[in-house]
């Protein structure tokens, strides 16, 4: 197996944390339920909005996430030539 690392622009990040019920097996005990909290990224708004309509999920957080590299380049730019 393979570890790599991909880096993609996006003008966007959503990350959505979840709470969602999943069942488990113990040797000792059977067969029993969790909670368990994960976290999902997505690049659009609408795959959110999809994402959040699942009946088996409970959201607890979105976070979005803007690159504003450009933005603080150009202000960095604007101040040197005052």
């Amino acid at each position: 197996m393979y570890d790599f690392e991909v880096k993609v622009k996006v003008k966007a990040l959503f990350e959505v944390t979840y709470q969602t019920t999943i069942n488990d097996f113990d040797q000792r005990e059977g067969s029993y339920t969790r909670k368990v909290t994960k976290s999902e990224r997505f690049n659009d708004w609408n795959d959110v909005y999809v994402f959040g309509h699942k009946k088996d999920i409970e959201i607890i957080q979105v976070v979005e996430v803007h690159d504003l590299t450009q933005k603080l380049k150009k202000e960095l730019a604007v101040q040197e030539k005052d």
